[in-house]
């Protein structure tokens, strides 16, 4: 558990997540310092395995040491705490796209979305695919399977689209608009329309088209220098932004 700040210096429970494979080794969990159970994750097919842990609500920390017996795969921990809350899970992978989720294993994806129990699925792509030249009516395809097998898995869930943020093209010591940006916004909000989900324009927050341009000159910057990412000052005023606008209208 942390031991910094006020967030996340305590928890209750830990849920382990793990495949289960023909040959797969064991490991052993241990906590505060005690081996709690040795886990064998060797299965005659190939599949998920879960391991739950209720613990008193204190600090705490969790550890797993394979037995060298054979290859072990970890997917991660979820480490909550049983009280009134929010539960963020975040799930970012450097230079991925939304299409990347149609190449996960299926059954697998389901069943982990499935059981994380979500209250709101966001799904937050677009600037990559923004310098991409995959066709806007395929990306628009790709995007609504994705999209909609969210909405299957989770109907009970709500769920928001955050387009891409504006990322200009740099022509010697001038920037000009990348038209691909625009598009993509166009195909995320028809998705996000037809799925009943909300979307959340970054590229409006910033001001409109070439305001990253502005969004690095400001002092303090709240823009990086690669004219493509904020600044940690810029990634708190979105978020400030979205919170705000999540909350409109609730109670």
């Amino acid at each position: 558990t942390a031991t910094r700040g006020d967030i996340g210096r305590t928890a209750g429970l830990f849920d382990l997540y793990f495949l289960k494979q023909p040959g797969g080794g064991a490991f052993d969990v241990i906590i505060d310092g005690q081996r709690v159970e040795t886990v064998q994750s060797a299965a005659d097919e190939r599949g998920s395995g879960y391991a739950t842990y209720r613990v008193q609500d204190a600090p705490h920390t969790f550890e797993v040491r394979v037995q060298g017996d054979g290859p072990v795969r970890l997917f991660g921990v979820a480490a909550e705490r049983e009280t009134p809350g929010v539960i963020v899970d975040t799930l970012g992978i450097n230079g991925a796209r939304a299409r990347y989720h149609l190449v996960w294993d299926d059954a697998m994806y389901r069943e982990h979305l499935r059981r994380r129990q979500a209250d709101l699925v966001v799904i937050a792509y677009g600037t990559n695919e923004s310098g991409d030249e995959l066709p806007i009516h395929r990306y628009e395809n790709q995007l609504r399977q994705v999209v909609g097998r969210v909405r299957e898995v989770a109907p009970g869930a709500s769920c928001l689209l955050i387009g891409p943020s504006d990322r200009p093209i740099r022509q010697g010591d001038t920037f000009v608009d990348r038209p691909r940006t625009a598009a993509l916004i166009e195909s995320q909000h028809r998705v996000a329309l037809e799925n009943g989900c909300g979307f959340f324009d970054l590229v409006a927050l910033s001001g409109g088209p070439l305001s990253m341009v502005d969004w690095v000159a400001m002092t303090p910057s709240y823009g990086a220098g690669d004219y493509v990412h904020y600044t940690r000052r810029g990634y708190q005023r979105v978020a400030e932004v979205l919170l705000q606008a999540m909350m409109e209208g609730f109670e």
